[in-house]
């Protein structure tokens, strides 16, 4: 198995190359950054790439999906300090065959590896469950009020708070308030996930 790595704190990927010092058929290789991962699947395609999803210089997931659409083959399993259900859920929705979180046992690294390696998708069990849970329950979850969808379709054209509070005749403060509600009820880490998740969720 070829193995990419793509992390840009080095402490990552030693501590991976630790965890697989034993298994003599896997070969790793490193990118600390997206330009860097770009030239290393130029040169040879990985069978499995193991991703950040947010590295200094783009985003991994966005990442992910452009890479796949030119190397449909690489088995991708996105590497997260976090343990939201949401980014894991978005990772397989642009191709990854697996989510770990950093949190995760050792022994489901390599399991998930594995698993990748094979052509299959891997999640831990908790995981899949939330993230099963997590799809049965978006829909009817999640209900926008008229000035919530005036706010999130203000920020996909690119507005700020000022420009949207000036827009709706409404105060800057009751902007940020209502973005930060928003970001909290999608669980989006920022104004540009805020609206891709709205935008997928056909909520706006």
């Amino acid at each position: 198995m070829h193995l990419l790595i793509v992390d840009d704190h080095p402490i990552v990927s030693s501590g991976v190359r630790l965890v697989l010092c034993e298994d003599s058929d896997i070969v790793v290789r490193d990118a600390r950054s997206i330009a860097e991962a770009k030239a290393a699947i130029e040169h040879q395609p990985p069978d499995v790439m193991l991703l950040d999803n947010e590295m200094h210089d783009g985003s991994g997931l966005d990442f992910c999906r452009a890479t796949l659409a030119k190397n449909p083959t690489i088995g991708i399993i996105v590497f997260s300090v976090t343990e939201s259900p949401t980014v894991a859920l978005d990772a397989l929705q642009r191709g990854a065959k697996g989510f770990v979180s950093k949190t995760n046992e050792v022994t489901d690294l390599r399991r998930a590896l594995r698993t990748v390696a094979s052509g299959e998708v891997w999640l831990s069990e908790p995981f899949a469950q939330r993230i099963a849970f997590l799809k049965a329950t978006r829909l009817s979850q999640f209900r926008l009020s008229s000035r919530e969808q005036q706010v999130v379709r203000n920020l996909a054209k690119g507005r700020n708070f000022k420009q949207i509070a000036k827009t709706m005749c409404i105060s800057y403060w009751t902007v940020v308030k209502d973005c930060q509600g928003l970001r909290q009820k999608l669980d989006a880490r920022n104004s540009t996930e805020l609206v891709r998740i709205a935008s997928e969720l056909n909520l706006i």
